[in-house]
């Protein structure tokens, strides 16, 4: 989550998010499965429309206020 709020109205890739969570491990493989599954897991827990999803991009978190 820090991610995203770190970096509001960026776009994000898979790969960067992999890199943020996984960046000291290094027996880990990339799966951009893994990373939707995430992204479901995390849509549950934050207000709807706040993580925006940009095909064959990536992801940004945009806050309103």
């Amino acid at each position: 989550m820090d991610l995203f709020v770190n970096n509001v109205q960026r776009k994000l890739s898979d790969l960067d998010i992999y890199n943020h969570i996984h960046f000291n491990d290094s027996d880990k493989e990339f799966s951009t499965n893994s990373i939707k599954s995430l992204v479901k897991r995390l849509r549950k827990k934050i207000p709807q429309g706040l993580l925006k999803t940009y095909k064959n991009i990536g992801y940004s978190f945009k806050l309103t206020l």
